[in-house]
Protein backbone atom coordinates (compact mmCIF):
# COMPACT_ATOMS: atom_id res chain seq x y z
CA UNK A 1 0.00 0.00 0.00
CA UNK A 2 1.37 3.55 -0.90
CA UNK A 3 2.37 5.15 2.28
CA UNK A 4 1.60 2.57 4.60
CA UNK A 5 3.77 3.82 6.95
CA UNK A 6 1.45 7.22 7.67
CA UNK A 7 -1.57 5.19 7.44
CA UNK A 8 -0.14 3.04 10.28
CA UNK A 9 0.76 5.95 12.03
CA UNK A 10 -2.90 7.53 11.87
CA UNK A 11 -4.49 3.88 13.06
CA UNK A 12 -2.08 3.82 15.84
CA UNK A 13 -1.77 7.69 17.20
CA UNK A 14 -5.91 8.46 15.72
CA UNK A 15 -8.27 5.43 15.36
CA UNK A 16 -11.15 7.15 15.27
CA UNK A 17 -10.29 9.34 12.45
CA UNK A 18 -9.44 6.59 10.23
CA UNK A 19 -12.31 4.89 11.25
CA UNK A 20 -14.99 7.66 10.57
CA UNK A 21 -13.03 8.48 7.58
CA UNK A 22 -14.08 4.95 6.52
CA UNK A 23 -17.07 5.01 7.25
CA UNK A 24 -18.10 8.30 5.43
CA UNK A 25 -16.08 7.37 2.79
CA UNK A 26 -18.45 4.06 2.50
CA UNK A 27 -21.80 5.72 3.22
CA UNK A 28 -21.20 8.40 0.81
CA UNK A 29 -19.43 6.75 -1.81
CA UNK A 30 -20.47 7.71 -5.52
CA UNK A 31 -22.34 4.66 -6.54
CA UNK A 32 -24.16 4.77 -3.39
CA UNK A 33 -25.82 7.92 -3.90
CA UNK A 34 -25.65 7.60 -7.75
CA UNK A 35 -28.00 4.43 -6.88
CA UNK A 36 -29.87 6.05 -4.16
CA UNK A 37 -30.77 8.56 -6.88
CA UNK A 38 -31.49 6.52 -9.87
CA UNK A 39 -34.24 4.61 -7.25
CA UNK A 40 -35.76 7.07 -5.68
CA UNK A 41 -36.21 10.05 -8.19
CA UNK A 42 -38.97 10.80 -10.18
CA UNK A 43 -38.85 14.39 -12.24
CA UNK A 44 -35.10 14.60 -12.58
CA UNK A 45 -32.61 12.39 -14.10
CA UNK A 46 -28.78 11.92 -14.80
CA UNK A 47 -26.85 13.05 -18.00
CA UNK A 48 -24.00 14.52 -17.89
CA UNK A 49 -24.34 15.63 -13.74
CA UNK A 50 -24.33 12.72 -11.41
CA UNK A 51 -26.28 12.96 -8.18
CA UNK A 52 -23.38 12.03 -6.40
CA UNK A 53 -21.02 14.60 -8.43
CA UNK A 54 -23.47 17.53 -6.77
CA UNK A 55 -23.19 15.66 -3.30
CA UNK A 56 -19.63 16.26 -3.62
CA UNK A 57 -19.94 19.89 -4.68
CA UNK A 58 -22.96 20.55 -1.65
CA UNK A 59 -20.55 18.52 0.90
CA UNK A 60 -17.12 20.77 0.30
CA UNK A 61 -19.76 23.50 1.09
CA UNK A 62 -21.63 22.28 4.15
CA UNK A 63 -18.10 20.73 5.85
CA UNK A 64 -16.41 24.76 4.88
CA UNK A 65 -13.65 23.67 3.05
CA UNK A 66 -14.74 25.92 0.61
CA UNK A 67 -16.68 28.58 1.57
CA UNK A 68 -19.48 28.04 -0.88
CA UNK A 69 -21.25 26.04 -3.80
CA UNK A 70 -18.78 27.84 -6.41
CA UNK A 71 -15.89 27.81 -4.93
CA UNK A 72 -16.49 24.19 -4.70
CA UNK A 73 -17.68 23.91 -8.68
CA UNK A 74 -14.65 26.47 -9.35
CA UNK A 75 -11.85 23.72 -7.40
CA UNK A 76 -13.38 20.72 -9.15
CA UNK A 77 -14.31 22.48 -12.60
CA UNK A 78 -12.26 20.00 -14.30
CA UNK A 79 -13.83 16.93 -12.92
CA UNK A 80 -17.57 18.01 -13.27
CA UNK A 81 -18.11 19.29 -17.12
CA UNK A 82 -20.84 21.14 -16.82
CA UNK A 83 -21.84 24.54 -16.16
CA UNK A 84 -22.24 26.10 -12.81
CA UNK A 85 -26.16 26.65 -13.85
CA UNK A 86 -26.21 23.00 -14.80
CA UNK A 87 -25.15 22.37 -11.02
CA UNK A 88 -27.51 24.94 -9.22
CA UNK A 89 -30.10 23.69 -11.73
CA UNK A 90 -29.85 20.18 -10.32
CA UNK A 91 -29.60 21.76 -6.57
CA UNK A 92 -32.58 23.38 -7.27
CA UNK A 93 -34.19 20.46 -8.40
CA UNK A 94 -33.28 17.76 -6.04
CA UNK A 95 -36.99 16.23 -4.79
CA UNK A 96 -37.61 16.01 -1.21
CA UNK A 97 -38.03 11.95 -1.67
CA UNK A 98 -34.34 12.07 -2.49
CA UNK A 99 -33.03 14.10 0.81
CA UNK A 100 -35.47 11.38 2.47
CA UNK A 101 -34.34 8.23 1.31
CA UNK A 102 -30.43 10.12 1.81
CA UNK A 103 -31.10 10.73 5.29
CA UNK A 104 -32.94 7.60 6.12
CA UNK A 105 -30.10 5.57 4.46
CA UNK A 106 -27.32 7.08 6.22
CA UNK A 107 -28.66 6.72 9.24
CA UNK A 108 -29.35 2.69 8.70
CA UNK A 109 -25.96 2.88 7.54
CA UNK A 110 -24.08 4.58 10.06
CA UNK A 111 -26.31 3.22 12.92
CA UNK A 112 -26.59 -0.59 11.94
CA UNK A 113 -23.15 -1.38 10.53
CA UNK A 114 -21.06 1.91 9.78
CA UNK A 115 -20.55 3.01 13.34
CA UNK A 116 -20.79 0.31 15.38
CA UNK A 117 -17.34 -0.34 15.62
CA UNK A 118 -16.57 3.08 16.45
CA UNK A 119 -19.28 3.26 18.88
CA UNK A 120 -18.08 0.22 20.54
CA UNK A 121 -14.31 1.54 20.97
CA UNK A 122 -15.96 5.04 21.94
CA UNK A 123 -18.19 2.74 25.08
CA UNK A 124 -21.04 4.87 23.92
CA UNK A 125 -24.77 2.66 23.82
CA UNK A 126 -25.49 0.93 20.98
CA UNK A 127 -27.68 2.36 18.20
CA UNK A 128 -31.31 1.20 18.01
CA UNK A 129 -31.52 -1.48 14.94
CA UNK A 130 -33.98 1.02 13.26
CA UNK A 131 -33.47 4.71 13.68
CA UNK A 132 -36.37 5.27 10.58
CA UNK A 133 -39.22 5.47 12.78
CA UNK A 134 -37.15 8.39 15.20
CA UNK A 135 -36.20 10.31 11.28
CA UNK A 136 -38.99 13.42 10.68
CA UNK A 137 -39.16 15.07 8.03
CA UNK A 138 -41.58 17.07 5.90
CA UNK A 139 -43.73 15.48 2.76
CA UNK A 140 -43.36 18.80 1.00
Amino acid sequence: MICQEAFELFSKESPVTVMMRAVLENVFSAQRLDRLFGDVAVRQYEDELLFSTVADLMGLAVTKVRPSIHAAYQHRKEKVNVSIKAVYDKLNGVEPQVCRAMVVQTADLTCIGGLAPLRICMKHEACPSRVRNDIRMSKT
